[in-house]
């Protein structure tokens, strides 16, 4: 009986290192290509894409722009280990102890939709549209870098919900207060523009080989639930970053 148990065990954590790494290997091209030297900027150089502050494309052509990051933050690229472990948990608590009908996956979905649209309100700097999406400190914080941008530059905040192949919620924080608990639940997104390429990243056929401009995401929604509150979910963290930046900035440092 010691030994089936035993067995049972092992077999049980398999399934969960399983579960759990998941999310990293969809992640792990990103967060290879980091960790890559200098000679890998070279080759990137050389299939076509100059590494100078521009970044633009040897070619001429308009695909890939230097988005200046949003904010000074560390943009993540994969989740760490024991926070998305906890995604689920926190989940189930949130559907048990605060909000009878959350759905992780009806979260997920009004996500999206939430950022295709704040990134939309971005891109055409209409800060008053943001109200009631977003934080006023996140309004006021990323007002005095979206002013310096350039229209081009601008463009590339937009992100619609078929240019987001990889998505993830990488961590749920529940923070207990007084009479009131908050929630945060941040998320990580891989974003491919696609408008110009005729492509639809969303497609089964739609593979890495495809990516003409790589953009991570990283949102947090929060939410109070208290007696007195009603307040819906609100986004209290916005920062986009362009891949390359992130790859030749890293490598300076």
């Amino acid at each position: 009986m010691l030994s089936q148990r035993i067995a049972w065990n092992v077999f049980r954590l398999k399934q969960t290192i399983s579960y759990v790494s998941r999310p990293f290997s969809s992640l792990s091209q990103t967060h290879m290509k980091l960790s890559l030297n200098h000679s890998r900027l070279k080759q990137i150089n050389a299939v076509g894409y100059s590494t100078n502050n521009n970044h633009q494309p040897l070619d001429g052509s308009k695909y890939e722009r230097k988005l200046p990051k949003l904010v000074d933050d560390k943009i993540v690229i994969a989740p760490s280990f024991f926070p998305y472990f906890l995604v689920n948990r926190n989940a189930r608590k949130i559907k048990n102890s605060l909000d009878s009908e959350f759905s992780l996956d009806d979260f997920k979905a009004g996500s999206m939709k939430a950022i295709e649209i704040i990134s939309d309100k971005l891109a055409s700097a209409d800060f008053d549209g943001l109200h009631g999406l977003v934080t006023d400190e996140v309004i006021d914080r990323l007002r005095h870098v979206i002013v310096t941008m350039t229209d081009e530059q601008r463009s590339r905040l937009r992100v619609k919900m078929n240019d987001i192949p990889q998505f993830l919620v990488s961590s749920i924080e529940i923070k207990e207060k007084n009479d009131s608990t908050c929630v945060d639940i941040s998320l990580i997104c891989k974003a491919v523009l696609t408008a110009d390429l005729d492509i639809d990243a969303s497609s089964k056929d739609f593979t890495i080989s495809h990516f003409h401009i790589r953009y991570m995401l990283n949102y947090t929604f929060t939410k109070e639930f208290s007696p007195n509150s009603n307040d819906d979910w609100i986004v209290s963290f916005i920062n986009h970053a362009n891949m390359l930046d992130e790859l030749q900035t890293r490598q300076q440092n």
